[in-house]
């Protein structure tokens, strides 16, 4: 009958096989035993483990001095100021004010590594701002001496206006929603110089009211400031306000009319109208049809020829487009205005 094996425990078994398979620096060290002797292989250890303390104990005391700097520059409360280059004569002071305010950190840690992170963050997420274009701070050496926070960016101009709700819609002319509460009513103009107002109380007497073309007939629910009103309506809208905006007449123009934008309303009543208008005096409909499909190969009269035939009759009307005509039709090959 065989005999009987004795089990080793697995424990030992582990223990007895990490023996055998000694680490590099004590096979460096049997080495050295070896060849110079016991006393020369306890030296020898004695030096390799102090050098090993002492990288570790430098590396150690390096990171912690980072850290030490990183948190003291961090918890330094520095006086700074917010500077936006670049922005445009049309913004009213209180707009200023208010998109400084809100790109400011709540914490103002100007000495924090992360703070011009905080500020393009920030300064990206603000209505009014379409791009940021760098964020940038100038750190003087006297800690009691103010700092500034360089801000470039591209602004967003409130370019029309949509009816919602019983108020209006304020938007740029990509369709941005921008908050009403800021938009500028009034402007005064000395040569260079432009100033606007937000309200009549803070305008000087010189002051005149800002025309915004009023788009009518959108359905699209508008979003918040921000973010785009995506509208094919709202959008087309903003193409027939762009065919007047830098005309002499463009003041007479009220509404850019959308209601029948892609024949919603009837197949026969043009698409877009706009309708003029100067103080209670009458109205007058300018029927403008619809734009070309953008594939080409289309009947309509091109929008440049339409608006050379307005150009010419407010030229024969000396200047006048609103009030003299019940209607003008710009659809045909030729101009077509009412008898009255």
């Amino acid at each position: 009958m065989a005999a009987k094996r004795k089990k080793v425990p697995a424990s030992r078994s582990r223990k007895a096989k990490r023996k055998t398979t000694p680490s590099r620096i004590g096979s460096f060290i049997d080495s050295v035993r070896r060849q110079h002797g016991a006393a020369f292989a306890r030296g020898t250890m004695f030096l390799v483990l102090t050098a090993a303390a002492v990288m570790v104990v430098t590396i150690g005391l390096r990171a912690m001095q980072r850290k030490v700097l990183d948190d003291q520059q961090a918890a330094v409360q520095r006086e700074f100021c917010v500077e936006l280059v670049g922005a445009p004569d049309w913004m009213p002071q209180e707009l200023h004010r208010d998109i400084v305010k809100n790109i400011t950190p709540g914490d103002r840690n100007f000495g924090s590594k992360a703070f011009c992170g905080e500020v393009f963050k920030l300064a990206k997420n603000n209505p009014w701002i379409a791009d940021v274009l760098n964020v940038r701070k100038i750190q003087t050496a006297r800690i009691d001496k103010q700092n500034v926070v360089i801000v470039r960016a591209k602004f967003r101009k409130p370019f029309a206006r949509a009816p919602f709700e019983g108020g209006m819609v304020y938007f740029d002319e990509h369709g941005f929603v921008l908050p009403s509460r800021f938009v500028p009513r009034w402007e005064t103009r000395n040569g260079a110089q432009h100033a606007t107002y937000l309200s009549r109380y803070q305008a000087p007497q010189s002051a005149a009211r800002i025309h915004y073309i009023t788009v009518k007939g959108v359905g699209l629910v508008p979003p918040i400031p921000g973010e785009k009103w995506n509208a094919t309506e709202l959008a087309a809208g903003i193409e027939m306000i762009k065919l007047v905006k830098a005309k002499p007449y463009a003041h007479q123009i009220t509404v850019a009319d959308v209601q029948n934008y892609g024949n919603r309303i009837s197949d026969t009543a043009p698409q877009l109208v706009y309708y003029a208008q100067v103080g209670r005096d009458r109205q007058t409909t300018i029927r403008l049809g619809r734009f070309p499909r953008p594939e080409g190969g289309d009947w309509v009269v091109p929008p440049e020829t339409k608006m050379q035939r307005l150009d010419e009759y407010v030229s024969r009307n000396r200047g006048r487009l609103a009030g003299k005509n019940e209607y003008i039709d710009l659809r045909f090959d030729e101009l077509i205005v009412s008898v009255n």
